[in-house]
Formats: C-alpha cells, sequence, structure tokens
C-alpha cells in the first residue's frame, strides 16, 4: 500500500466514524462500510462501489451528508462522486480520466464505469493536458449524444418500458395525450412550447418518457434532452461551482428538443430563472420543440419572473385531472395484465371505486395485492383486497414510520433535504418544506404540537403557527391544496 493509499484510507476512516454516529450498524454495512475512497482532492472525493444500485441510492440519498462530513475532517467543501465498477482493482487513473472527459463535454458526472474505453485519452489530476490530447477532446467532444441520460444508463431500460402505445387515454388525460404524439409526429409546429401540468402520480412523467421514445425513433438525427427540473438545477450548481457554464450551455441550447420535467423548481430561484429565460429564447428563436410538465399551471408557480412566466404560456397548455372510474378499472385491469396476476371484476370495481386519487396509488395497491397473494398463496377476493387498502385510505401506520416517510418525500418534493428541514436554516424553500412537513405529521399521526415542537427542534407555538400558515395557504390556493392532498396521498401509499 502506497502512503497516499494509506492516507486517503486514514480520511476514509475518519468520515467513517462520523457516519457510525448517525447510523446503525446495519445501515452502515449496507450502504458505506463497501465503499473505498479512490481518489481525493481539494475538489472532489471519489468513492468506488462495486454495485450499481448501491451507488445510485448512496448518492442520491446520503451524497450531500457524505459530503458535510469530509468538510469537517478535512477542513473545506469537496464534491463527493459516487463511481462504480465490477473492474475496479484500485487504479483510479481511469476514473479520473472519465471526470475530466465528462465535465469537458458538459455531461453530467454521476454515471458508472462499465463503459470505460481501455484507449481513453490519459489523465492525472494536476497534469495539464499536452496540445495533441487538448485537441482530440475538442474533436471528440463534436460527437455528442443524441439522447441525453441525466441519470446514466441504468434508467435507459426503464424509460424505455413507457410508450404511447401502454399509456392508457381516458377522458381526464386524453388532451395531454393527444398533444404529445402531435409534437412526437411534428416537433415545433402546432404546439410549441408545450406546458403540461397536473398533481404527482397522473401520468405526466410517462406521456414525456413515450415522447422522448417516439421523437429518437421517427427522428433519429434529432438530439433530445429529457432531464428533471431538479437535475437541471443541480447541473446549473455544478457548471457555476465549477466555471463550465459554456459547456452547460451548449448541451441545453444546441438541441432539437428540450423536455424538463417537474419546472416548478425554478420558483423562487432566480438565477435558474435566468437561464431557463434564456434558453428558452434561443431554442424557440432557432425552431426547435420545448415541453414542460409541472405540478401546477404557469400562473401559480411563484415567484416567477413575469418574462419567464409570458415564455410558458405563449403556446398550448394542458392538464391532466386524476383518473374517472372508468379510467381507473381500466388502468387496474392493465396493471394486473403486466403484474401477471389474475384479479375478479368484483375486486376490480371495488378498487376503482375507493382508489381514487392518482395511478401511483393504483399500482401499488396491485403490488401489494400480488405480494399477499404470492405469500399466501391464497386467490385474490374481496376480502383480501379490502385488508390490502384499510392501512391506505385510513393512514394507519406506525409513527416513526411515518414520519420518517413524509420527512423524505416533503425534501424531495421541495428540493431540499431532510437535515435542512429538521436543522435551524430559514431560507423560504426550506421553512416551507418545514412547515408542510409539520403540517402533515400533525395530519397523519396523533403527535401532539409539543412532540412535534420537539422533533423539530422548537416549541409547540411554532408547529402551531406552521399548521395555521398551510391551512391558510390551502384555503387561500386551489392547486397548492391539490398539491398537499397528492403529497399525504403518495405518503400513505409509498
Amino acid at each position: 500500500m502506497t502512503e497516499k493509499d494509506n492516507s486517503f484510507n486514514l480520511i476514509w476512516e475518519k468520515v467513517i466514524e462520523l457516519l457510525e454516529e448517525k447510523f446503525s450498524l446495519p445501515i452502515m454495512d449496507l450502504w458505506f462500510n463497501c465503499l473505498y475512497l479512490g481518489y481525493l482532492s481539494d475538489r472532489y472525493a471519489v468513492l468506488i462501489s462495486k454495485e450499481d444500485y448501491k451507488r445510485d441510492i448512496v448518492q442520491s440519498k446520503y451524497c450531500e451528508l457524505i459530503s458535510d462530513c469530509f468538510k469537517e475532517v478535512l477542513g473545506f467543501d469537496v464534491m463527493t462522486i459516487i463511481y462504480s465498477t465490477e473492474k475496479y482493482n484500485g487504479d483510479v487513473a481511469p476514473i479520473m480520466n472519465k471526470i475530466k472527459s465528462r465535465m469537458d463535454s458538459g455531461l453530467p458526472l454521476l454515471v458508472g464505469l462499465d463503459s470505460l474505453s481501455e484507449t481513453a485519452p490519459s489523465f492525472q489530476p494536476g497534469i495539464p493536458k499536452t496540445e495533441e490530447e487538448l485537441k482530440n477532446d475538442e474533436n471528440e467532444a463534436e460527437i455528442e449524444p443524441k439522447y441525453f441520460e441525466t441519470k446514466g444508463s441504468s434508467e435507459d431500460g426503464i424509460r424505455s418500458r413507457y410508450t404511447f402505445d401502454n399509456f392508457i387515454v381516458g377522458s381526464s388525460n386524453n388532451m395531454a395525450y393527444g398533444s404529445c404524439v402531435a409534437v412526437s409526429n411534428n416537433p415545433a409546429r402546432d404546439y410549441n412550447p408545450l406546458f403540461i401540468y397536473g398533481n404527482s402520480g397522473l401520468g405526466k412523467t410517462h406521456l414525456l418518457y413515450a415522447l422522448t421514445n417516439a421523437l429518437t425513433k421517427n427522428f433519429p438525427d434529432f438530439r433530445v434532452v429529457y432531464i428533471k427540473g431538479e437535475e437541471f438545477l443541480n447541473e446549473l450548481v455544478d457548471s457555476i461551482t465549477y466555471k463550465n457554464t459554456d459547456a452547460f450551455r451548449k448541451k441545453f441550447r444546441t438541441v432539437d428538443v428540450l423536455i424538463i420535467d417537474d419546472i416548478q423548481f425554478i420558483a423562487n430561484r432566480p438565477t435558474l430563472q435566468e437561464e431557463i429565460f434564456h434558453t428558452f429564447n434561443e431554442l424557440y428563436e432557432n425552431g426547435k420543440q420545448i415541453v414542460f410538465t409541472s405540478d401546477r399551471p404557469p400562473k401559480d408557480i411563484n415567484p416567477l419572473e413575469v418574462r419567464v412566466r409570458s415564455r410558458f404560456e405563449q403556446g398550448l397548455i394542458v392538464d391532466i385531472q386524476p383518473p374517472d372510474l372508468e379510467l381507473r378499472i381500466a388502468i387496474l385491469k392493465r396493471k394486473t395484465q403486466e403484474m401477471g396476476i389474475s384479479v375478479p371484476n368484483e375486486v376490480l370495481s371495488f378498487l376503482g371505486d375507493k382508489l381514487d386519487c392518482n395511478i401511483r396509488q393504483i399500482e401499488g395497491v396491485i403490488k401489494k395485492l400480488r405480494a399477499a397473494t404470492q405469500i399466501s398463496g391464497k386467490e385474490i377476493t374481496l376480502e383480501l383486497a379490502r385488508n390490502s387498502i384499510n392501512d391506505i385510505i385510513n393512514g394507519i401506520e406506525p409513527v416513526e414510520v411515518t414520519v420518517d416517510k413524509i420527512l423524505a418525500k416533503t425534501a424531495r418534493k421541495y428540493g431540499v433535504s431532510v437535515e435542512d428541514i429538521k436543522g435551524q436554516k430559514r431560507n423560504f424553500e426550506i421553512a416551507w418544506a418545514r412547515h408542510v412537513s409539520i403540517y402533515i405529521i400533525r395530519e397523519l399521526t396523533d403527535m401532539s404540537y409539543p412532540a412535534l415542537g420537539k422533533l423539530f427542534n422548537r416549541n409547540h407555538a411554532t408547529a402551531i403557527s406552521s399548521c395555521n400558515a398551510v391551512d391558510e395557504k390551502r384555503k387561500e390556493s386551489s392547486s397548492f391544496d391539490s398539491e398537499i392532498s397528492d403529497l399525504i396521498n403518495d405518503i400513505r401509499i409509498s
């Protein structure tokens, strides 16, 4: 072992010690003890995992916390990157080469190493590239993918399963469906920009995946970018942090179709709104297709600059409503077929009548029924269906489980971390996420106001104030009321 490797091990051991103060031994063994610190500089900490799914989970759920631990150990901030590869043999040079080449081309860093080329140009941290290497990089940068996967190829198979053919159409979503089909056949014609809004779990993302797949099939020479609003924000922040904004803008302003899911993340983010505004203008003026989805219409995304709202509203705006009874039953039938289980018609009718929130709720119940029949070996009956949805309808669940789910779901919804919600930061996004968390915990549990205050390291008056603030806004805004109802239902079925 080299002196450098030994230093890395000592530093990583210190980070592990800090993590052990926060997590149980089983959690440590599952997610952290299997990681290896392969590289460390004044900018990056590169952790190696041999399993893709662990990389994805640690990157999405624990990366910020790990970075905080590194800062406590090192005394300065580093960006934590988790890579996965079964081929890792202790040689970090290919990893750093991958990082450098992706930064140069403006692509996201969160990717695996499985596709690393044997002939990739050499790169060693701190050693400038030769003119010939830089020239080769420029030539390679011109050959860019036509379809960007923002989280790496691991989602490719998942997204490819979503098509227009397996999207179930009804009166509540036929306008959104029809407009996406039209765009897939004639982009940048009649419906540009296309803005689709509706509560979570109603099929917006399915339509966007289907649209992306159809566009890449119908127009193989097109460069199509699909990205979630939160990921767009993260990439913008990274590009500013590492002075790589030119590559970021090249990536998003030189495409044929730009699709952004959950655009509501730009609310109260002036820098992000500025970037969206100029990106929109450049694409629109060059005759390129733009598609957005949101959980609310443009007029209800607040605060939002007037010039950005006017861009959203200058094309076609369509909404997706919760499915009616007939559509719910049709979705139930399709989901049972996809999952390979047999459900009597009377059970489908019963479930269709009781599950009136969103498609995710329906899918969650079918999965639960499948698990129940597999474990018991019994056929699905009306009684089994009733028992399977009682906790969903009544919200019965252990308090500690419910609280953890509420915090996790709310943090994701508002683009903040659970630690921020429970912490002392008071900027708008975090404070509002905290209000909503307190409100929903109060709604779904019997936790008292003093207990709520203690949970968030505050007094009971703060808990009461949070609940009142959310309650008042629900009365004032129908879209916000729907947003909270949908979030509560999403928590119940997860």
